[in-house]
């Protein structure tokens, strides 16, 4: 398909899929540009999808998004090396402004001690009791089944995912988008690659 300077209404379409959702995996995103590919009948091949939005797509939203401080940016995951991650990076607003916005007071301070915990745990994984006890002991009211339907919404929307042994670690989509708040908050307890400067949280992978 020939490539265009200006957006197209099926770039502002994605972009505001991204700005409501916030991140995609490949899944996820194959299905959202064959649904585009659909409504403005684009001459997309089958399974030439993700090549199109990196090639084409995303460098030329990036040009015209990045001057409101906003990127697309594409993020495989540290602990499942085939998992890919397409995450909308708001770099202009305060690193809690997601939580801050879509979740209650409440939700945003349980994300807050689940990231501290994992962080600073040695493995950077945490059990769900063990969050759930420490925001009881600083006193937030929360019953079990809040709490679950909580950290549901944390997995459904891509902050944390399944660790090993019945545990939750940061999702890539947290670790990327919320990149300088961790640095600056827990820099004794994190790595960055030393090529790409990329952060680490669970251990010194990188594909890099």
């Amino acid at each position: 398909m020939s490539v265009p300077t200006a957006l197209e209404d099926y770039h502002k379409q994605l972009i505001q899929y991204f700005l409501h959702d916030g991140a995609y995996n490949e899944k996820e995103m194959i299905d959202l540009v064959n649904a585009l590919r659909n409504r403005y009948e684009l001459k997309i091949k089958i399974k030439d999808e993700i090549r199109i939005l990196t090639n084409n797509f995303l460098p030329l939203i990036n040009k015209h998004i990045n001057q409101y401080g906003i990127e697309i940016k594409q993020v495989i995951s540290e602990e499942h090396e085939n998992d890919i991650y397409f995450v909308c990076i708001q770099n202009f607003k305060p690193q809690f402004v997601k939580m801050d916005c879509s979740y209650t007071e409440k939700e945003a301070a349980v994300f807050e001690k689940l990231l501290e915990l994992i962080i600073t745990s040695d493995e950077k994984c945490v059990a769900p009791r063990e969050v759930f006890e420490a925001i009881l002991s600083n006193d937030l009211k929360m019953t079990q089944k809040e709490f679950s339907e909580t950290m549901t919404r944390f997995h459904r929307d891509k902050w944390i995912e399944s660790g090993p042994h019945n545990t939750v670690i940061l999702h890539a989509r947290t670790i990327l988008e919320m990149q300088s708040f961790i640095m600056d908050t827990y820099r004794d307890f994190i790595y960055n690659c030393q090529i790409c400067t990329r952060l680490l949280i669970r251990g010194l992978n990188c594909s890099n």
